[in-house]
Parts: structure tokens; sequence; C-alpha cells
């Protein structure tokens, strides 16, 4: 009876993949399934890449360098305009009281940043920055503005660093900045449901401060003051009715925030 049955003999044992592997006294027969390794080998690779560029992140120098970078920020704003600014032209609108006058007077409350840029060689940038502010968020009567602009970073320490001045690679990076670009401005004024404000040029300047917690990681604090001005004043935004100032309108716009930086190398 031994001699007519079929006998199973395991030729083969796999350690790298699932697989049934049997021979047969007259013939073979084998199954494999390569899936489970394939997802090892590209495992050990993925890791391998991700260690090696943890290792040269972490072994770049600390401080500004060449490279692109964005970054936001959350903070407040405070606000010094000016109220009863004289309108000119035909067709000034009358109010209980007197004649209309403008504001530039409105928008403390939160603010909040948005930067990108590019810096050459860890001395100086070009940069686009975005500041919003405002108080009575989700109310009826928002007030606030956005500004614009684009600007230039210096870095002293990069500079003194790029003149063989000094060499070193500082965790601490100071800068100043100096730009210009727009203000859109809106209120609601109190003597009617319309929605006033400004559309003008506006200059901006500051200084702030990154801590390099690692190459590509920075926190820090950045100090902006911008400055609209113009004489166009919006009375009523859904119409597009709109006034001339009978002097340039203007208002100081202070904006220290917390600021988190991604340095793109």
């Amino acid at each position: 009876m031994t001699d007519n049955m079929e006998t199973f003999v395991p030729t083969q044992t796999c350690t790298h993949s699932v697989c049934s592997c049997f021979s047969r006294a007259n013939g073979k027969s084998c199954t494999r399934s390569r899936f489970p390794r394939n997802i090892s080998y590209f495992r050990a690779h993925i890791v391998s890449i991700l260690s090696v560029v943890a290792v040269l992140a972490l072994a770049s120098p600390l401080g500004a360098k060449e490279g692109f970078y964005l970054g936001l920020g959350i903070g407040g704003a405070v606000v010094s305009g000016d109220s009863g600014i004289a309108l000119k032209g035909p067709g000034i609108p009358i109010k209980a009281g007197g004649v209309v006058t403008a504001s530039t007077d409105y928008g403390a409350g939160l603010a909040a940043l948005f930067r990108i840029g590019y810096n050459f060689f860890g001395a100086a940038a070009i940069e686009m920055a975005f500041v919003g502010h405002g108080a009575n968020l989700g109310e009826d009567d928002l007030e606030g503005a956005g500004h614009l602009n684009f600007n230039v970073v210096i870095h002293p320490i990069g500079i003194l660093n790029l003149a063989k001045v000094t060499n070193v690679d500082e965790m601490w990076d100071p800068y100043v900045l100096i730009g210009g670009g727009f203000s859109y401005g809106s209120y609601v004024a109190g003597f009617d449901d319309d929605d006033k404000g400004w559309f003008n040029a506006d200059l901006q300047t500051g200084l702030g401060l990154n801590i390099h917690l690692a190459p590509i990681v920075s926190v820090g604090a950045d100090m902006r003051l911008t400055v609209p001005f113009g004489h166009k004043w919006i009375y009523d935004w859904e119409d597009d009715k709109e006034f001339d100032t009978r002097d340039t309108a203007t208002s100081l716009i202070f904006t220290p925030m917390f600021l988190v930086t991604l340095h793109i190398l």
C-alpha cells in the first residue's frame, strides 16, 4: 500500500515571504507570495532615507541662511487714528448734528501675520507679508483692516558673516524690515448701516527676532508699524460711493506678535 501512496516532502524553507512549497514523489509544486517581502524592502529604504535627511538637518548650523521661508504670527493690534476727518466735494452726506466726517481710528484687537520670502546668503531677504487685525469678530459691527506689503528684510549677523567680520552660527537671529504696499479697512460709523472704510497705500517697518531651535524651524517675536495714508474714503462699499478728504488721512498700526517660521533650505 505504501508504494501506491504519494509522499509529500518539504523541500524549501521560506523566511522572507509567505510560501507553500512541497514536492511530490512524481513532481513539484511551489507557490510563493512576494508581497510581504516588498513591503519590508520599501519600508527599510524609506527609514534609511528619512534617517539621512534627519542627520543632515540636525548637522546643519543654526542661524539665518539662504533659502525660502514662510511664517505665521499671532498677536494683537494697537491703532492710533484720527476722527472727524473733513471731506470735500459736492454731495457730502448730512447726518444729525452736521455733515458726515471720516475716521481712521478703528481696528484694534486680535492680529495675525502670514509671511513668505527668500533669504539671500543669510544676510537679506525679500518678503511678501499680510497682516490682518480687527475687533468684534463674527458680529455685524465687525471692524478691521488688512495690509499687503512687500518688504526688504535685513539680518545684521548674516551681513557680518558675509563680510567676514564675524563667522558665527547664532541661534539668535535679529532682523529689521522696511517696505510698502496697500491697506484695506472697514468699519461701521454708527449713524447708518453702511460699512465705511479705506483702500490706500501704506508704509511698513519693523523688527523681529528668530530663535532657531532647529535648522528648519524658528520661533520668535515680530513687531511691525504700518502707516496707511491717502485721500480716498469709502462711504458705502456696496454702492461704490466715495469721497476725497481735505487732508491726507493717516493712522499708526502697531502689531506685536509671536512668530513661528519654517525655513525651507
